[in-house]
This record gives C-alpha cells, structure tokens and sequence, in this order.
C-alpha cells in the first residue's frame, strides 16, 4: 500500500484547473473534502476537492486529487506510487503533474500579463517547454521598453 504525499505546486483558481481537466479529456469529480481510494480500492484518509479517479489513470493507480488550503490554493495529493510513476514520460501520472501544471501556469501567466496591458506571444519549444515573451502593450505604463522572457517548463 503507498502512502500518500502532499506536493506543494501553485493552483489557486480551482476553476481554470477544471476547466483544463476538461479540455485535456480528463475524468474528474468535484466535491467538498471526497475520499481517495488506493489501487485496491481501499478508502484512503486523505480527502481532496477535485479528484482523477484511479479508474481513468490505470489499473494499478490510486486516485490523485487537489485539496483547496486555507489559504485558497491547491495542494496536489498523490500516492508514493503514482508519484514515482509521474517522473515517466507518456504515463497518465507525468500528463497528470506536468502537462496539467504547465497548462495551468501558461494560463495563469497569459492571464495575469495580459490584464495589465502586456502583449505575450508564445513559443512552443521541441523539448516540450513553453517560451512567453512579454512586451509592453499601448495601456501599459513604463519608464522604459523592457521585454520580459518566461519559459513554462517541465
């Protein structure tokens, strides 16, 4: 049996996570505090808000779910198993804590960026990286033009 394990990464908008879930074709449940259920399908104590069913990532997964904090933000829950399985590209497990979170990220920065005025264009990179760069836009108010290059990565 794999113990579970809190891994701190960055969601605070629950609603673009889903939203994204969605989009990318993943099957997941939204509750207040629902159980997580281990590869034998043993209820777990550890609860989450949204969760990815073991049933949708594999035969031998468990559930993998995010738990809203105190302080708003998300904390990804996952068992050691899955977590080890998550280092493994082209497991449901590394698209899970990777390709989500790096859609997760590039959104949040589009969005956080382009509300203040920047304009940003992407770059997709061959390694699978996510390059943006910002630039002032005409509402953007600055000393001096500056251009700003972020990389979403894995």
């Amino acid at each position: 049996m794999s113990a579970y394990k809190k891994i701190s990464c960055v969601v605070k908008d629950g609603e673009l996570l889903q939203a994204i879930l969605g989009e990318m074709g993943i099957k997941f449940e939204v509750g207040d505090s629902l159980p997580l259920y281990g590869y034998r399908g043993d209820e777990r104590q550890e609860r989450a808000d949204i969760v990815v069913r073991r049933g949708w990532i594999g035969q031998w997964a468990n559930d993998i779910g995010w738990k809203q904090q105190s302080d708003g933000a998300y904390s990804l829950i996952i068992s050691e198993y899955d977590g080890e399985r998550a280092a493994v590209k082209g497991t449901l497990q590394y698209f899970l804590t990777h390709e989500v979170m790096q859609e997760y990220s590039r959104r949040e920065l589009l969005r956080r960026y382009e509300a203040k005025g920047y304009t940003v264009t992407e770059k997709r990179l061959e390694d699978g990286r996510i390059e943006l760069q910002i630039t002032p836009g005409r509402r953007t108010r600055i000393k001096r033009q500056t251009r700003q290059r972020v990389r979403v990565g894995r």
